[in-house]
């Protein structure tokens, strides 16, 4: 049990840690300047300057990489955080014993949105 609260307050580090990536990186403001570039680039003399386009062209494929480096981080947090609450709920499940088993899942049901079958398919991968 001592290792799982470690890995919580670990979780929980990386997600202030993440928070501040977002906020050194500037997220926000690359992905308005992404949405400006991309309309930028649907003009229609867009393509009229070759060195021009080539040049946000570029921009925008620097921007993309960047925005999809920090989402997939954020992607992979948040199912370290899906595990670390059905790792919870089986705990919940072992200490109350199988006779309130189907209650903690439909309480883990209704918190995650996922059905039964989902939860325990999840359980099983």
């Amino acid at each position: 049990m001592i290792e799982l609260e470690e890995n919580l307050r670990i979780l929980n580090e990386l997600n202030i840690k993440l928070n501040h990536v977002k906020d050194s990186m500037k997220i926000n403001e690359l992905i308005q300047e992404l949405r400006k570039l991309e309309e930028e680039s649907t003009k229609d003399d867009f393509w009229n300057d070759q060195a021009n386009s080539s040049k946000v062209f570029a921009r925008i494929k620097s921007i993309q990489r960047k925005i999809n480096g920090y989402e997939n981080i954020v992607s992979e947090l948040n199912n370290l955080k899906e595990m670390k609450n059905n790792v919870i709920a089986a705990i919940q499940c072992y200490n109350m014993g199988a006779t309130n088993m189907r209650k903690v899942l439909e309480t883990y049901s209704n918190q995650t949105g996922k059905s039964i079958n989902e939860i325990l398919l999840d359980i099983d991968d």
